[in-house]
């Protein structure tokens, strides 16, 4: 951990040995974090007679994928991507300037919308599909920081502070159109 140059970003006061420069692609951090309950291979993808099928194949039938998924599936992403980052020492003190875009994803599928999905529209009876809870949103900024410690105390102890300023981008908004006045779709 004390030969990572940009361990500031943990805490402004953790300095590292030497000054740094980072650029894009070349010696800078990239973080992701991807969660879900059901969007995932083991949900949405089945093997049979040595094949890996998706669920909408017509040999994957709907209880047996529909049997698997939970009430809501959901899925969440985090990124951060450090742009451009350097350190140097001035003095006993160490300056260090970082630029970072973050962003943030949620999605939300209902059971029923897997359903809809699956299944379609029965032929010769009404079928229903409640999928008000479907959702997408996103969220990103870019994140300026500058942060200085200083050793106190003969060196025994190093205080350091950061300063950041933040800058919304623009992010997808995206609307679900559903082709009734009610969140649910149906067929009869």
């Amino acid at each position: 951990m004390e030969t990572y140059s940009n361990r500031t970003s943990i805490n402004p006061a953790l300095r590292p040995e030497q000054g740094y420069i980072g650029m894009p692609f070349i010696l800078n951090d990239l973080y992701v974090d991807v969660k879900t309950n059901a969007l995932n291979m083991d949900h949405l993808t089945f093997r049979q007679n040595g094949e890996l099928l998706s669920f909408m194949h017509k040999d994957v039938s709907a209880d047996k994928f529909l049997n698997g998924m939970p009430d809501n599936s959901y899925a969440n992403m985090d990124l951060n991507y450090s742009l451009f980052s350097f350190g140097f020492y001035k003095g006993k003190g160490f300056w260090n300037v970082d630029f970072n875009i973050k962003a943030h994803a949620d999605a939300n599928v209902p059971y029923s919308a897997f359903e809809l999905m699956k299944k379609g529209f029965a032929m010769n009876e009404p079928s229903y599909y409640n999928v008000k809870d479907t959702r997408l949103t996103a969220s990103a900024y870019a994140e300026l920081g500058v942060a200085h410690s200083r050793p106190f105390l003969d060196d025994n102890l190093v205080v350091g502070a950061k300063a950041k300023f933040y800058l919304v981008l623009p992010a997808p908004m995206f609307t679900f159109v559903i082709c009734r006045s009610t969140p649910d779709w149906m067929s009869g």
